[in-house]
């Protein structure tokens, strides 16, 4: 954990080396990276890990999609290329984004699918997750903790991190059995589940070809791979997988990765978090004195929560809250725009004024007499032209 004034190259730089060097990492690229296309973050990561694999959250990709393409279809299908975990699956979702909207098309080709899309994710880390919601999770975790001055907040976070990691102890020694961790378990026996419409036919020394719907893929036991590359990228196996392992009365427990065991996660959370002892004990060091840093005020109160999308916010009928950006209110009383029924009086007053003002600016206006015409009178109908009228006459005469 590092505490910086700002997020930028030169601090996100600063943080991964500290990193690399207090975990005396050499060669990076067993290591993977996932961040929410902070600028900063990936010209650091290039620097730094130059030979780890960097993924991009989808959610914020979609998020600037959304921008620019809407409508429940494309979404549907960017996160339907997103999550293909193979190359034909990735290129049959594809086309059917180029049918439903060549111009989102264009633009999603203009991203590499090797930072967002699973068929081409590498399957060493047994991670196949899009969303970096981790990160998201413990922001929300020390939200409280990033008011305090730098010394308190640094101990709160710690206390809390304390606490949580015993309590992870906790409950795996008490409360878990087994060989694989609960939350694996409950993925696995849905995988069990879906293996009932898959249909091996062995082919020797490990190898089957499994029949599900109009699909066939081709499962190696041994080699621990199936054609949908779901099992490798996840170290859990598929359903195509499972129905193998039944046909040769294994277990599916025991082809599971190790990473996801239950001694693997002691392994983690075996260590404790050692308490600091209280501040009159700190040994005094010849060190650097340390400044606090440049405080910089900004208008208004400082944002706490991240602000969510209209399609992070779910009401509780499942349905999309949308807001109200855009909408103008109509009044329940008159129907009109721009008013509600508390403000009705008002408006209507409003209204009553601003057409008595129009009423008396249109009879001061001095261009109304352009409109009236000087009486011309029909030369027909001048009764000294009639011969039947008694002015004709008397002009006769």
């Amino acid at each position: 954990m590092g505490m910086v004034e700002v997020e930028s190259t030169f601090s996100w730089e600063w943080f991964l080396t500290t990193v690399k060097n207090d975990l005396n990492i050499v060669n990076t690229s067993p290591f993977t990276i996932m961040s929410d296309k902070q600028k900063g973050l990936i010209n650091a990561v290039a620097k730094v890990f130059p030979d780890s694999e960097h993924r991009f959250c989808v959610r914020h990709l979609y998020q600037n999609f959304h921008m620019l393409f809407k409508g429940e279809t494309l979404k549907n299908d960017l996160w339907a290329i997103a999550r293909s975990t193979n190359d034909t699956k990735f290129k049959m979702n594809r086309e059917k984004l180029r049918e439903d909207s060549p111009s989102a098309y264009a633009w999603l080709d203009g991203k590499d699918p090797t930072q967002w899309v699973k068929a081409f994710f590498s399957v060493f880390p047994k991670c196949d997750i899009l969303l970096n919601n981790m990160s998201e999770v413990y922001n929300s975790y020390i939200l409280e903790a990033r008011d305090f001055p730098v010394i308190s907040m640094m101990e709160c976070i710690k206390s809390k991190i304390t606490a949580r990691h015993e309590g992870k102890q906790r409950q795996a020694v008490n409360s878990w059995s087994g060989r694989i961790c609960p939350k694996i378990k409950k993925k696995l026996e849905k995988e069990i589940e879906l293996s009932a419409s898959c249909f091996p036919s062995h082919s020797g020394l490990g190898v089957f070809s499994v029949l599900s719907g109009n699909n066939t893929y081709l499962v190696d036991i041994h080699a621990w791979t199936c054609d949908c590359r779901r099992w490798q990228l996840s170290g859990i196996p598929c359903s195509h997988s499972i129905a193998c392992f039944r046909e040769e009365r294994i277990d599916p427990e025991d082809m599971v990765h190790k990473c996801y065991t239950i001694e693997t996660y002691l392994q983690a959370y075996g260590h404790n978090v050692m308490p600091m002892r209280d501040r009159a004990h700190w040994e005094q060091v010849d060190g650097p004195f340390i400044h606090p840093p440049v405080y910089k005020k900004r208008m208004g109160r400082p944002p706490k929560n991240r602000k969510k999308t209209p399609e992070e916010k779910l009401q509780k009928d499942g349905s999309i809250a949308l807001n109200k950006k855009g909408v103008s209110m109509h009044c329940s009383i008159c129907g009109k725009a721009d008013h509600n029924k508390k403000g009705h009086q008002k408006f209507m007053q409003r209204e009553m004024e601003r057409e008595a003002q129009e009423q008396e600016d249109e009879i001061e206006d001095p261009s109304i007499l352009n409109d009236i015409r000087p009486h011309v009178l029909d030369s027909r109908m001048d009764p000294m032209h009639l011969p039947l009228s008694m002015v004709y006459r008397m002009r006769e005469e």
